[in-house]
């Protein structure tokens, strides 16, 4: 078969999308080119194809090396770091008519980003997609969505976090958890 893994699992989960009637959500490695980059990709229930979200806003260390463009052997020089190219553009994903800003991990901390992406896209939730598992046991876990929720009160929309590990919560637009 032709088709390559990465393509594979789109179609998959296209398919699973559309039996169920639900639209779906996932995060990914996803390869562009010769770079990594770290990506929510939307799969709509309705057969059409995925949206793709790619970070912006990268983590020093965690998902970049300082100055590794320019240097590229810095991006293997730190052992368990990463080196990710950044997304270029906001992104929607409409889903019955709201438009759901994605973020991911500690983009929606910024409020200047968030608002920014909210009012480019004109959207009316946020949605950010986090996976807190280096935290271990400590209270980083909370305070990472302690950070996140002035932005709902700020912004005045919901907050949909969905995590692997630490806190998934819906915030209303008070700050509501």
């Amino acid at each position: 078969d032709a088709t390559s893994r990465p393509q594979k699992y789109t179609k998959r989960l296209q398919q699973l999308s559309m039996d169920v009637g639900v639209d779906m959500v996932v995060g990914a490695l996803r390869k562009q080119d010769d770079s990594t980059r770290n990506s929510a990709v939307f799969v709509p229930r309705s057969g059409l194809s995925p949206t793709v979200y790619d970070k912006r806003r990268l983590l020093v260390f965690g998902e970049r090396v300082p100055l590794a463009d320019t240097f590229p052997s810095l991006a293997d020089a730190v052992q368990g770091t990463s080196h990710y190219a950044p997304g270029e553009r906001t992104v929607s994903f409409e889903v019955d008519g709201l438009r759901w800003i994605p973020g991911i991990c500690y983009e929606s901390i910024f409020a200047e980003f968030t608002r920014d992406a909210l009012n480019e896209r004109d959207g009316d939730v946020l949605l950010n997609l986090t996976n807190d598992v280096w935290f271990g046991d400590t209270a980083a876990a909370e305070q990472h969505l302690m950070l996140q929720i002035p932005r709902t009160i700020e912004d005045r929309v919901w907050l949909v976090r969905s995590t692997n590990s630490g806190i998934s919560a819906f915030v209303s637009p008070t700050g509501t958890v």
